[in-house]
């Protein structure tokens, strides 16, 4: 099953006697296609910012990244502390 805008709001169900309301179906199966629009463009967001996200990190040189993740976690302290533990 396609889950797309355009296959969920062109859906078409038999109507019985006693059947659902075509109208609340309609809106039901249009909330249900807004709902996975923005589902797909969150994940799109999401790829995207992590793209960039590694696109950045991969242009640091690496102790960059254990200098933030240092400092982050011990405060800013001495030069001294991480020098002693640098390969």
């Amino acid at each position: 099953m396609a889950l797309d805008r355009q296959s969920i709001e062109k859906k078409d169900f038999p109507i019985g006697r006693r059947g659902y309301d075509p109208d609340a179906v309609d809106s039901h199966l249009k909330a249900l296609a807004d709902e996975i629009d923005e589902l797909k463009r969150s994940a799109r967001r999401r790829s995207e910012s992590l793209a960039s996200s590694l696109r950045a990190a991969s242009s640091r040189p690496p102790w960059s990244f254990q200098r933030r993740v240092w400092d982050s976690m011990y405060g800013n302290n001495s030069d001294s502390d991480l020098n002693s533990i640098k390969p």
